[in-house]
C-alpha cells in the first residue's frame, strides 16, 4: 500500500484516470488474460492491483502451498501490465453495451443527482457514458498505471494468515526486495469536498412501476478516532431499527429502509449518516415524515434501552468472530498505517464504555452541523 493516487494526475484526463483499472486487462507478463487463468488453473492464487483518488495498491490471497504463485503475481503486479490491444478492444465493446443499458436505467438518473448535489461539478464524480468510451487511451492508462506502481520503495508490505516467517523470507527476497524502487515519499492531495448546508432535489422520472426513491445525507465533521468511529456505527444501526419499526412494520411505507452511519479520515474527518428507501408516492411525505422524527427524537430521547442493548451485544459477539478472519486483521494493519490509528486496541472495553447518551450526542453534533442532502425522485407509472 502507498499513499497517492489518482489525484496526483490533472483533471484533464478523468477518463483515463476512471479507467486506469484497464491497465492490466491484457494480462501480466508474457500471459494474456487467458493463458494467465489456465496457468493459475488448479492453484489457489489471485491478486488485484487498486488505484484510488488517494493511493495504490495490491491486494493478493493463497493457499499456504500456492505463496510462491501469489509472490510471482505481486511480481508480475507491480512490473509487467501486459498490453493487449484485442483484449482493450474487447474491453470497450463490452462496456459500450453495459452503459447503453445503464443509461436506460431509472436509478441512474437518481445516482447521478445525489453525486451532484453531494459533491457539486467536481470533474472526478464524471460517469462514464457510452461516447466516452472511444476516447479512452490505452496507452496513458498504462503510462499511468506504471507511475503508480514504479516505485516499490514507498509501498508497505503486509501479510496476514497461515505462513511463518522462515517459510516467507525468501519469497520476499526473491519477489519483493527486488521489486524497482528509488524511495520517494508521496502524500495524497485533499480535494473532493462534501458541499455544506441544506441541499434538496426532487424530480419526476418515468418508470415502469410508481414509486419513490428517497435519499438523506447528513454530515458533520467529527473527530477519527477508534471510540467515534464505534459510535458511528451504532448510531447507524440503532436508526435502521427505528425506521424498521416506524416506516416499514408500523406504517408500512417501505419494504426495506437502508440506514448507515461512518466516519471518514479523507479528505477531512467526517461522519456522514445516510438514509435511502423506496416507497410508494402517495407514502412519500409520510416516510420522510417518520424519517426525520425518528433522527430528532433520537437527537432528543436518545436510544431505546432495549435496543441498544442488542447493538452492543451484536457488536461484541460480531468482534469475537471477526479476530478470526484473516480480512479484520488486514484491515486493522492498514488502517494502522494510513491513520496511526488501532482500531483493535481495547476494543470490547471501549465499546462497553459506551452509554446511550454519548450516541444521542452524536446525533446531535452531526445534525446541527446543518449539512444535509436530501434528493428525491419520484414517478408515475408509464
Amino acid at each position: 500500500l502507498s499513499k497517492g493516487g489518482t489525484y496526483l494526475f490533472s483533471d484533464n484526463e478523468i477518463l483515463d484516470i476512471k479507467n486506469i483499472g484497464l491497465a492490466t486487462v491484457g494480462g501480466l507478463g508474457r500471459f494474456n488474460s487467458v493463458d494467465l487463468r489456465k496457468a493459475l488453473s488448479g492453484k489457489r492464487a489471485s491478486v488485484d492491483a487498486d488505484i484510488s483518488l488517494s493511493s495504490e495498491g495490491v491486494s493478493a490471497s493463497c493457499s499456504p502451498k500456492d505463496l510462491e504463485t501469489m509472490m510471482q503475481l505481486v511480481y508480475l503486479t507491480f512490473t509487467s501490465p501486459r498490453k493487449d490491444e484485442n483484449a482493450f478492444d474487447s474491453y470497450k465493446m463490452r462496456m459500450k453495451s453495459a452503459l447503453k443499458n445503464q443509461e436506460m436505467e431509472p436509478n441512474t438518473a437518481f445516482q447521478d443527482t445525489v453525486t451532484k448535489c453531494v459533491y457539486g461539478n467536481i470533474p472526478r464524480t464524471v460517469r462514464m457514458k457510452e461516447n466516452m468510451v472511444d476516447k479512452i487511451n490505452y496507452d496513458r492508462i498504462i503510462e499511468m498505471y506504471k507511475d503508480r506502481f514504479k516505485d516499490a520503495g514507498d509501498f508497505t508490505f503486509f501479510f496476514v494468515g497461515n505462513v511463518d516467517a522462515d517459510s516467507l523470507k525468501p519469497y520476499l527476497e526473491e519477489y519483493i526486495a527486488s521489486l524497482p524502487g528509488i524511495g520517494k515519499k508521496e502524500e495524497a492531495k485533499k480535494m473532493m469536498f462534501m458541499r455544506r448546508g441544506i441541499i434538496t432535489n426532487e424530480f419526476v422520472k418515468p418508470q415502469e412501476t410508481a414509486k419513490s426513491d428517497i435519499m438523506m445525507l447528513i454530515t458533520g465533521r467529527e473527530k477519527f478516532n477508534q471510540r467515534n468511529n464505534i459510535m458511528a456505527d451504532i448510531l447507524g444501526q440503532l436508526m435502521t431499527m427505528v425506521y424498521t419499526k416506524t416506516i416499514r412494520e408500523d406504517a408500512g411505507a417501505a419494504y426495506s429502509v437502508g440506514c448507515n452511519c461512518e466516519l471518514n479520515r479523507y479528505p477531512e474527518e467526517t461522519a456522514a449518516l445516510q438514509i435511502s428507501f423506496s416507497t410508494a408516492p402517495e407514502k412519500k411525505e409520510l416516510a420522510m415524515r417518520l424519517s426525520r422524527e425518528g433522527l430528532e427524537n433520537m437527537i432528543k430521547n436518545g436510544p431505546d434501552a432495549g435496543n441498544f442493548k442488542k447493538v452492543i451485544e451484536y457488536k461484541l459477539k460480531k468482534h469475537a468472530e471477526l479476530l478470526k478472519e484473516n480480512s479484520y486483521w488486514m484491515s486493522i494493519l492498514t488502517q494502522q498505517w494510513l491513520s496511526g490509528i488501532d482500531f483493535s486496541k481495547n476494543y470490547e472495553e471501549v465499546l462497553k464504555s459506551i452509554t446511550p447518551k454519548d450516541i444521542q450526542n452524536l446525533a446531535s453534533s452531526i445534525y446541527k452541523q446543518n449539512n444535509r442532502v436530501t434528493v428525491t425522485m419520484t414517478s408515475n407509472k408509464k
